[in-house]
């Protein structure tokens, strides 16, 4: 079994992220002011159709990773959106998406979903509470959300854990990303660099995502089970790529775990296909 993954774009200008296999796939946020044609090109790019995307899960309300063209694309593609009911509601409360929710008629397309597992296809999908706002955002990201999706056949799981925009992780949250095959994680700020944004504060940075990954390594029942690291969110203003590398590497070194592959997702172009078996 093989499953691919690819970070088609990460940051303040928006956010999408492509799961699939060889029958179907799924996608992580669709937002931002890049727009829907860039999206569009991106999953082109990556040879994944809209119609082989089964479901749209949402992270939380911010609009770089929900807004009026993601409404909009899963409507012409009868892509089912699935959202926290405290998302949505927030959503629902903007006249502009409210309006556009009627206009596509889209409200069949809503998956309300509790804090518990559920299934899109043939993917299972934990979601589990993270914790993100701040003044800018006036309360609107609902229900912040980080997943663990896992693909299991006969013989064999893969596991894909996906933190991001979090000030933090509960401890049953960080547990729940144990034994992952693939790790996406925030690395938003550095804290020895001067902040020019106060938004920081709401994001993780180099360091405690590193004390996350070291938690995950030194718990997974087997050794060899985390084979990638994906850093998302990287602030131009607040982080330096080298510096996010100096953490996670440091990590890897101390628990001699240089085998694991470490990529750094950007706003404008999208990562390598990272296939996982």
């Amino acid at each position: 079994m093989t499953v691919k993954m690819c970070v088609l774009g990460s940051g303040s200008g928006g956010n999408c992220t492509a799961i699939w296999s060889r029958k179907q796939g799924i996608l992580i946020d669709f937002g931002g002011t890049l727009g829907k044609e860039h999206w569009k090109n991106q999953l082109k790019s990556i040879g994944l159709s809209p119609g082989h995307i089964k479901g749209l899960l949402i992270t939380h309300g911010h609009g770089d990773h929900i807004n009026s063209d993601t409404l909009e694309f899963c409507s012409e593609n009868r892509i089912p959106i699935y959202i926290h009911p405290k998302t949505f509601k927030t959503i629902n409360s903007h006249k502009r998406y409210k309006m556009a929710i009627r206009e596509y008629r889209m409200k069949t397309l809503f998956k309300k979903h509790p804090m518990k597992i559920f299934h899109i296809g043939r993917y299972r999908i934990l979601p589990f509470k993270v914790f993100h706002d701040d003044y800018f955002s006036s309360g609107n990201a609902g229900q912040p959300l980080g997943f663990c999706i896992s693909l299991r056949n006969y013989t064999s799981e893969i596991k894909i854990g996906y933190v991001t925009d979090t000030q933090y992780l509960t401890k049953s949250a960080l547990d729940s990303l144990i034994d992952c095959n693939c790790l996406v994680i925030e690395t938003n700020n550095d804290k020895y660099i001067k902040k020019v944004h106060p938004n920081h504060k709401n994001h993780l940075s180099n360091q405690l995502a590193a004390q996350y990954i070291n938690h995950i390594l030194k718990n997974s029942s087997q050794q060899n089970d985390l084979s990638v690291i994906v850093c998302v969110h990287i602030s131009s203003h607040n982080n330096r790529p080298r510096l996010v590398l100096r953490n996670v590497n440091n990590v890897l070194n101390q628990t001699c775990r240089r085998d694991i592959k470490v990529y750094l997702a950007e706003q404008d172009s999208r990562t390598r296909i990272i296939k996982l078996h």
